[in-house]
């Protein structure tokens, strides 16, 4: 994916706003292959890409792992 890339479809569904996008993601789980057909350039390319955690989701973990390691010798 690039800047200016337009998002049309989501494995093989037209979309045509973010929240389309989002219905579709959260059907899918992490390292689930995506393929987004996007606008570029004046031209349209299919792209592959694999879902992965957002930062969000990533930190919540850590800051949970780590407190449950400190208040747990145990960690859960």
């Amino acid at each position: 994916m690039k800047n200016g890339d337009v998002i049309t479809e989501v494995n093989g569904k037209s979309v045509t706003s973010i929240d389309e996008i989002n219905n579709i993601k959260n059907t899918l789980e992490i390292g689930d292959t995506i393929s987004l057909k996007v606008y570029r350039d004046d031209n349209y390319k299919t792209v592959k890409i694999i879902l992965g955690e957002t930062p969000e989701e990533e930190e919540s973990k850590t800051t949970k792992q780590n407190y449950n390691s400190y208040n747990n010798p145990f960690g859960f």
